[in-house]
């Protein structure tokens, strides 16, 4: 199985993420993959990226919504 096909699945699954609205615009998203990726199939690195997008959005909002202090 050639590393450009891991390439590929991930530019699929993330292009059919982004259409879901699991993706937010302004934001930069990098992918390291590692040798173990070659012991899951599709659906298993599309639940992943799913999970951890989630958390990084849920982050994001937390984020957005707090205030910073003013000083005086």
């Amino acid at each position: 199985v050639s590393q450009s096909r891991y390439k590929r699945w991930y530019r699929d699954i993330f292009l059919q993420l982004h259409k879901e609205n699991w993706t937010q615009n302004g934001f930069d998203y990098v992918v390291i993959a590692k040798n173990e990726i070659t012991k899951f199939d599709f659906q298993k690195i599309s639940d992943d990226l799913k999970f951890c997008l989630k958390h990084i959005n849920r982050i994001a909002k937390e984020n957005a919504t707090k205030t910073t202090p003013k000083t005086q």
